[in-house]
Protein backbone atom coordinates (compact mmCIF):
# COMPACT_ATOMS: atom_id res chain seq x y z
CA UNK A 1 0.00 0.00 0.00
CA UNK A 2 0.99 3.45 -0.80
CA UNK A 3 1.43 6.42 1.70
CA UNK A 4 -0.98 8.09 -0.83
CA UNK A 5 -4.07 5.65 -0.22
CA UNK A 6 -3.72 5.76 3.65
CA UNK A 7 -3.56 9.66 3.36
CA UNK A 8 -6.64 9.05 1.21
CA UNK A 9 -8.71 6.92 3.71
CA UNK A 10 -7.50 9.25 6.41
CA UNK A 11 -8.88 12.19 4.64
CA UNK A 12 -12.27 9.94 3.87
CA UNK A 13 -13.31 10.04 7.51
CA UNK A 14 -12.57 14.26 8.25
CA UNK A 15 -10.24 17.13 6.92
CA UNK A 16 -7.15 17.80 8.77
CA UNK A 17 -4.17 19.81 8.66
CA UNK A 18 -1.10 17.81 7.65
CA UNK A 19 -0.18 17.91 11.60
CA UNK A 20 -3.20 16.58 12.68
CA UNK A 21 -2.80 13.72 9.75
CA UNK A 22 0.21 12.91 10.93
CA UNK A 23 -0.72 12.81 14.47
CA UNK A 24 -4.02 10.34 13.21
CA UNK A 25 -1.44 8.39 11.81
CA UNK A 26 0.81 7.83 15.27
CA UNK A 27 -2.98 7.00 17.10
CA UNK A 28 -4.83 4.94 14.21
CA UNK A 29 -3.22 4.01 11.31
CA UNK A 30 -0.08 3.96 12.46
CA UNK A 31 -0.27 0.07 13.97
CA UNK A 32 0.06 -1.06 10.30
CA UNK A 33 1.56 1.72 8.13
CA UNK A 34 4.07 4.01 9.16
CA UNK A 35 5.10 7.28 8.08
CA UNK A 36 7.07 10.62 9.01
CA UNK A 37 5.96 14.11 9.41
CA UNK A 38 7.98 14.89 6.13
CA UNK A 39 6.66 12.25 4.14
CA UNK A 40 3.01 13.10 4.56
CA UNK A 41 3.89 16.70 3.82
CA UNK A 42 5.42 15.30 0.43
CA UNK A 43 2.61 12.92 -0.41
CA UNK A 44 0.03 15.79 0.25
CA UNK A 45 1.85 18.17 -2.48
CA UNK A 46 1.43 15.53 -4.82
CA UNK A 47 -1.74 14.51 -4.09
CA UNK A 48 -2.82 18.43 -4.49
CA UNK A 49 -1.12 18.86 -7.72
CA UNK A 50 -2.98 15.30 -9.06
CA UNK A 51 -6.28 17.10 -7.95
CA UNK A 52 -6.62 14.10 -5.44
CA UNK A 53 -6.93 17.15 -2.35
CA UNK A 54 -8.14 20.32 -1.77
CA UNK A 55 -6.78 22.67 0.61
CA UNK A 56 -7.73 25.62 2.25
CA UNK A 57 -5.15 28.22 3.63
CA UNK A 58 -5.88 29.59 7.06
CA UNK A 59 -3.41 32.56 8.18
CA UNK A 60 -2.07 32.58 11.62
CA UNK A 61 -0.73 35.21 13.74
CA UNK A 62 2.64 34.70 14.46
CA UNK A 63 2.21 31.72 13.14
CA UNK A 64 2.89 30.31 9.54
CA UNK A 65 -0.59 29.72 7.59
CA UNK A 66 -2.09 26.16 8.11
CA UNK A 67 -3.82 24.67 4.72
CA UNK A 68 -6.96 22.12 6.06
CA UNK A 69 -7.03 19.40 3.82
CA UNK A 70 -9.64 17.87 1.91
CA UNK A 71 -10.28 14.58 -0.26
CA UNK A 72 -11.99 15.98 -3.78
CA UNK A 73 -14.24 13.69 -5.73
CA UNK A 74 -11.24 12.46 -7.88
CA UNK A 75 -9.63 11.26 -4.56
CA UNK A 76 -12.58 9.50 -3.85
CA UNK A 77 -13.15 7.95 -6.89
CA UNK A 78 -9.58 7.30 -6.47
CA UNK A 79 -9.83 5.57 -3.08
CA UNK A 80 -12.79 3.63 -4.86
CA UNK A 81 -10.73 2.22 -7.59
CA UNK A 82 -8.07 1.59 -5.00
CA UNK A 83 -10.51 -0.60 -2.75
CA UNK A 84 -11.79 -2.55 -5.79
CA UNK A 85 -8.23 -3.92 -6.30
CA UNK A 86 -7.52 -6.72 -4.53
CA UNK A 87 -4.76 -6.15 -1.50
CA UNK A 88 -1.35 -7.86 -1.74
CA UNK A 89 -0.86 -10.20 1.08
CA UNK A 90 2.32 -8.67 2.34
CA UNK A 91 5.16 -10.96 3.68
CA UNK A 92 6.08 -10.59 7.26
CA UNK A 93 8.87 -8.45 7.84
CA UNK A 94 9.52 -8.46 11.48
CA UNK A 95 13.05 -9.22 12.41
CA UNK A 96 12.68 -9.67 15.70
CA UNK A 97 11.20 -13.17 14.56
CA UNK A 98 13.83 -14.31 12.26
CA UNK A 99 16.59 -13.31 15.40
CA UNK A 100 14.69 -15.94 17.84
CA UNK A 101 14.72 -18.70 15.13
CA UNK A 102 18.43 -18.37 16.23
CA UNK A 103 17.75 -16.95 20.57
CA UNK A 104 20.04 -20.29 21.39
CA UNK A 105 22.93 -17.81 20.61
CA UNK A 106 21.97 -14.68 22.76
CA UNK A 107 22.71 -14.11 26.09
CA UNK A 108 19.38 -15.68 28.31
CA UNK A 109 19.58 -12.21 30.18
CA UNK A 110 19.56 -9.97 27.63
CA UNK A 111 16.88 -11.20 25.33
CA UNK A 112 14.53 -11.59 28.36
CA UNK A 113 14.89 -7.70 29.07
CA UNK A 114 14.19 -7.42 25.12
CA UNK A 115 10.97 -9.75 25.05
CA UNK A 116 10.21 -8.07 28.38
CA UNK A 117 10.40 -4.18 26.96
CA UNK A 118 8.50 -5.23 23.54
CA UNK A 119 5.88 -6.94 25.83
CA UNK A 120 5.67 -3.27 27.86
CA UNK A 121 5.20 -1.61 24.59
CA UNK A 122 2.58 -3.62 23.04
CA UNK A 123 0.33 -3.31 25.98
CA UNK A 124 0.84 0.11 25.60
CA UNK A 125 -0.05 0.21 22.26
CA UNK A 126 -3.03 -2.46 23.00
CA UNK A 127 -4.20 -0.14 25.51
CA UNK A 128 -4.52 2.72 23.74
CA UNK A 129 -6.38 1.18 20.82
CA UNK A 130 -8.86 -0.38 23.53
CA UNK A 131 -9.52 3.28 25.03
CA UNK A 132 -10.18 4.10 21.30
CA UNK A 133 -12.38 1.01 20.73
CA UNK A 134 -14.45 1.82 24.40
CA UNK A 135 -14.60 5.37 23.65
CA UNK A 136 -15.67 4.82 19.85
CA UNK A 137 -17.31 2.17 19.72
CA UNK A 138 -19.63 1.30 22.57
CA UNK A 139 -22.30 -0.08 20.88
CA UNK A 140 -22.52 -2.71 18.34
CA UNK A 141 -23.24 -0.20 15.03
CA UNK A 142 -23.86 -1.85 11.98
CA UNK A 143 -23.47 0.92 9.75
CA UNK A 144 -20.34 0.05 7.34
CA UNK A 145 -19.28 3.69 8.09
CA UNK A 146 -18.40 2.08 12.01
CA UNK A 147 -18.45 -1.14 11.60
CA UNK A 148 -15.61 -1.18 9.06
CA UNK A 149 -13.42 0.59 11.35
CA UNK A 150 -14.20 -1.22 13.85
CA UNK A 151 -13.51 -4.56 12.64
CA UNK A 152 -10.20 -2.77 11.46
CA UNK A 153 -8.69 -2.13 15.18
CA UNK A 154 -10.32 -5.68 15.97
CA UNK A 155 -7.84 -6.48 13.73
CA UNK A 156 -4.77 -4.66 15.49
CA UNK A 157 -6.03 -5.69 18.83
CA UNK A 158 -6.16 -9.74 18.58
CA UNK A 159 -2.87 -9.24 16.78
CA UNK A 160 -1.29 -7.43 20.37
CA UNK A 161 -3.24 -10.09 22.10
CA UNK A 162 -1.60 -12.59 20.06
CA UNK A 163 2.03 -10.76 20.50
CA UNK A 164 1.37 -10.45 24.19
CA UNK A 165 0.65 -14.81 24.34
CA UNK A 166 3.91 -15.25 22.33
CA UNK A 167 5.64 -13.03 24.17
CA UNK A 168 4.50 -14.56 27.49
CA UNK A 169 5.54 -18.28 26.25
CA UNK A 170 9.02 -16.40 25.93
CA UNK A 171 9.32 -15.07 29.03
CA UNK A 172 8.24 -18.35 30.86
CA UNK A 173 11.17 -20.26 28.85
CA UNK A 174 14.05 -17.51 29.08
CA UNK A 175 13.45 -17.26 32.70
CA UNK A 176 13.95 -20.62 32.84
CA UNK A 177 17.41 -20.39 31.04
CA UNK A 178 18.39 -17.37 33.37
CA UNK A 179 17.78 -19.30 36.40
CA UNK A 180 20.21 -21.93 34.96
CA UNK A 181 22.73 -19.31 33.94
CA UNK A 182 23.43 -18.36 37.31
Amino acid sequence: MSLRYAILVDLCRGEGTGYEIAKRFQEGVGFSWKASHPQIYSELKKMADMGWVEFEKIEQESKPAKKIYRLTDDGLNSLKLWMDTPAEIPPVRDMFIIKMTVGDLATPSKLLREVLERKKFTMEKMAIFQQIEETHYKNDNQDPKYKFPQLSLRAAIITFEAHLKWFDELIEYLETLVKSES
